[in-house]
């Protein structure tokens, strides 16, 4: 009967040691275990802390694991639109030089091809890690994770960053793509009129 008692009245330490520790890792604080000793503690001892320790832990490797992969996608997409920034400055610039008439037109043809296919393989990079984050918070929760906090990460974080992931995807596949199809349109012109 203690026992069952001790689970129920328990439940909440292992929540609130994962939501503290969770909050720990996202403020990059390092570990701090002094919220265990609650009078939870007092009355059911090491069980209690134990199971507070468990949550502060997992709660604090996941809200790392989480900043990685956003540090990741946002590291990915900040140096895909510098190369795309600096593609298209160096491109306006031959484009405005008295050498253009001696540049290679197919290599110039070819190197917007190739940064084409790049942003196709940005494009399917981005919606694999998404997959693979919900893929693996659906993981945890089959091994035990809480499927509230799950759920509840669900609604916060993943949706957003994945409609805003989508709405990148979308300008890449549209807006990206029609200025690299007109240029090198503009460019096979160029190569049919010599």
């Amino acid at each position: 009967m203690k026992k069952k008692n001790f689970d129920i009245l328990n439940s909440n330490e292992y929540k609130r040691g994962f939501e503290e520790g969770k909050a720990a890792a996202e403020k990059g604080k390092d570990k701090n275990y002094l919220g265990m000793i609650s009078l939870k503690s007092f009355i059911w001892g090491n069980a209690s802390m134990d199971t507070y320790t468990q949550g502060y832990n997992e709660g604090y490797a996941f809200a790392l694991k989480q900043k990685s992969l956003v540090s990741e996608i946002t590291d990915a997409v900040t140096t895909t639109t510098r190369n795309s920034n600096n593609r298209n400055n160096n491109f306006n610039n031959n484009l405005n030089t008295t050498n253009m008439a001696e540049m290679n037109l197919e290599v110039q043809k070819q190197k917007m091809l190739e940064m084409r296919s790049f942003l196709g393989d940005f494009s399917t990079l981005l919606n694999s890690r998404m997959q693979g984050l919900s893929d693996k918070l659906n993981e945890y929760v089959v091994q035990g994770f809480p499927s509230d906090i799950a759920a509840h990460y669900g609604q916060m974080y993943y949706a957003t960053e994945k409609q805003e992931i989508d709405a990148l995807i979308q300008t890449i596949q549209t807006a990206h793509y029609e200025y690299i199809d007109n240029v090198v349109a503009d460019i096979q012109a160029a190569i049919d009129r010599q």
